[in-house]
């Protein structure tokens, strides 16, 4: 079965040649930046840092050879933008590995926790220190 055979059986109750596998196709089914770091430090793959598309669950989009790997029968559409180099900016993640934020997000480090600003510099997200995946 193709990829889309396999989740179309699956949504209609038929039963697939194996159950449909979702890596990211969503934000329920992502993955964080620094598991897919590790993950691909893991398995010995290399690639870019992670691209983080969800800056608040700090959710990787996973790269094409980890989808093929995984055998992903789903992506998301949102892949379809960003594509460029330059539509991100270098981040460290709270384990001290790489990733990439999109370009237009500021998001600040203090030592009282982390915020997100608009671009006139309003603080419109707030993380404090200690919080679950930002904590240092």
């Amino acid at each position: 079965m193709t990829s889309r055979e396999r989740v179309l059986a699956a949504l209609n109750h038929q039963e697939p040649d194996r159950v449909p596998i979702d890596l990211g196709g969503m934000r329920s089914t992502g993955i964080m930046a620094i598991a897919y770091n590790r993950l691909k430090k893991r398995l010995a793959m290399r690639g870019d840092d992670a691209h983080v598309y969800d800056v608040v669950q700090q959710l990787a989009q996973p790269e094409e050879s980890i989808l093929r790997f995984a055998q992903a029968d789903v992506v998301d559409l949102g892949r379809a933008f960003r594509t460029d180099p330059e539509d991100w900016q270098d981040w460290t993640l709270p384990d001290g590995s790489g990733a990439k934020l999109p370009a237009g997000v500021k998001l600040r480090r203090e030592p009282e926790g982390h915020y997100l600003d608009a671009e006139d510099g309003t603080v419109i997200g707030a993380m404090p220190k200690g919080a679950l995946y930002l904590s240092q």
